[in-house]
């Protein structure tokens, strides 16, 4: 049998010299080795990044921490070469997702390097216009209610004054057009503070849990806003369509689920320290016993008396740029029942409208006569035929 040929290789020995007196340096001693971690605490923060849950447009996003933001947006950015006016992707929460780089500092840098800070800036919203700003002096009547804003101003310019009894839950009630929203956007005005303005068709869900969480979310917003400016008012409109009584379950399945959600909101389940809930309704018998019992006040608002039509009139006519030859006391006598939105919309806008038409420059009595009695023909018509 043949020997099978065995190849060696010889290497030469190397020399490992260390550079040091005593060899136990080199050794990590047990009080210098790194400590396992035993136990990690955490706290939920939120998401990085995710989309508003009531945007006012697609591009509308919110941020739940901004610590979290800064490590979440430097760890998929860094060492990028960037220019103003090019976009950044978010690759991982919400792919594909653009954000368009308005501004760097200083602007001769273009590397997001460890120490960059990342500001988002709201999005401009181009499908929505600035509601008018008005205030107090734009209201006639419903003194009670201005009276009730008042101390909500006070409150919100004096917090500290109130200590636990501070203004929270208002309801406004009485017949369409008496000037309820209009006196929530005044109160806003007047406060310089943001408000929140839904309708309560819009709070009520498709799907089970829809509803609780659109409220829920409506007041952490609200938190969120007072927080950071001092101050924020939810306006509830038609409030009965999510606050409707209970004994209306069979109606609607949703209804303990939706009336538990704002109930726990009112009561104040967290601290709502600086946000006011205003709430209205044309039909105040329909709410719950239980949320209408947390409010603190109700008010009424109603129709408007003889004094405050003419009021009314003279203040629209004084911002529509014409002139005016008008009896208010014969006009007036004949609007009993209207509401101020009526004599807005119905009476002096019309006449400011057939005014252009005809090119004239002063409106009189006989034109609002004219209006006035056709208005009430056709309620007339409308009536006979659903009679």
């Amino acid at each position: 049998m043949a020997k099978k040929k065995v190849l060696t290789r010889r290497f030469e020995p190397i020399e490992i010299r260390i550079e040091s007196e005593d060899i136990s340096e080199l050794e990590i001693s047990e009080e210098n080795r790194p400590i396992g971690i035993e136990k990690i605490v955490l706290k939920p923060v939120g998401y990085p990044i995710r989309l508003s849950e009531h945007p006012s447009s697609q591009s509308d996003l919110e941020i739940d921490d901004n610590k979290l933001f800064q490590a979440y947006a430097q760890d998929q950015w860094i060492g990028l070469n960037i220019s103003e006016g090019e976009y950044l992707f978010d690759q991982m929460i919400l792919p594909d997702f653009a954000f368009k780089i308005i501004r760097i500092i200083p602007d001769t840098a273009h590397r997001v390097a460890t120490e960059t800070e990342f500001e988002i800036i709201p999005s401009i919203d181009t499908n929505t216009t600035q509601i008018e700003k008005i205030d107090f002096s734009d209201i006639v009547g419903n003194t009670r209610a201005i009276e009730k804003c008042r101390v909500i101003q006070e409150y919100m310019n004096h917090p500290d004054k109130f200590g636990k009894w501070s203004p929270r839950n208002v309801l406004f009630f009485g017949k369409p057009g008496t000037g309820k929203t209009l006196t929530a956007r005044a109160l806003a005005s007047e406060c310089e503070s943001q408000i929140l303005v839904r309708k309560g068709t819009g709070l009520i869900g498709l799907h089970v849990g829809d509803g609780a969480n659109k409220i829920h979310t409506l007041f952490a917003k609200a938190r969120k806003i007072a927080k950071k400016h001092g101050s924020a008012i939810i306006f509830i409109d038609e409030i009965d369509a999510v606050g409707l009584s209970r004994s209306y379950q069979m109606v609607r399945g949703d209804v303990v689920e939706v009336s538990t959600a704002l109930l726990s909101e009112m009561d104040g389940i967290y601290e709502n320290h600086g946000v006011i809930l205003i709430s209205a309704t044309n039909n105040i018998d329909l709410l719950d016993p239980g949320i209408r019992s947390r409010f603190e006040e109700e008010i009424s608002f109603e129709l408007p008396e003889n004094k405050e039509r003419i009021q009314m009139m003279q203040l629209f006519l004084s911002k529509i740029g014409l002139d005016h030859d008008i009896n208010f006391q014969d006009v007036s006598s004949q609007l009993e029942g209207w509401s101020g939105r009526d004599i807005k919309e119905k009476l002096i806008k019309i006449a400011f409208h057939n005014a252009i038409i005809s090119k004239i420059d002063t409106i009189t009595t006989q034109d609002l006569i004219k209006i006035i009695q056709k208005v009430k023909k056709k309620e007339d018509t409308d009536n006979t035929l659903f009679s």
